[in-house]
């Protein structure tokens, strides 16, 4: 890292639960103070990488999960894979696309300690290139609404 021109390594340890835009403070690692003054401080702002299916909103964590149609009309169960977690989740009968479900404390532990939880998205997949025999089974229900 260049700092009044010259190159400097330093080792820093980014907190777990550190936010997007946090800042971190490494006193007298910065450049030479002026008229041989102490060194200032060197002061790293975080800048986080968006993950490819959660999101973050303060500490609660956002999973995106893709249910096929049948499993979210007659209820069932998916898996949910988070972080270092998995575990299945019960889809009740009738679920809509945009239902949240939410487990307490399985979110992002900030600094201070405090847990946000995790909110599970659901995200309902309608089939594509169906069968012909999955096509009539579907023009049959469609016979009954």
């Amino acid at each position: 890292m260049p700092i009044n021109g010259e190159q400097k390594k330093i080792n820093v340890k980014i907190p777990a639960g550190i936010k997007d835009g946090e800042k971190i403070r490494y006193s007298g690692k910065g450049g030479l103070g002026s008229n041989g003054g102490p060194a200032g401080d060197l002061l790293l702002i975080i800048a986080t990488r968006p993950h490819a299916f959660l999101d973050r909103d303060g500490n609660d964590l956002i999973c995106n999960t893709k249910v096929d149609m049948v499993t979210a009309a007659l209820g069932g169960e998916v898996e949910v894979n988070v972080l270092d977690s998995r575990f299945k989740l019960k889809i009740p009968a009738g679920t809509q696309t945009g239902r949240k479900f939410k487990m307490t404390g399985k979110g992002v532990t900030n600094r201070k300690g405090e847990t946000g939880d995790l909110l599970v998205k659901i995200q309902v997949e309608t089939p594509t290139n169906l069968t012909e025999a999955q096509r009539e089974l579907l023009e049959q229900f469609r016979a009954t609404l």
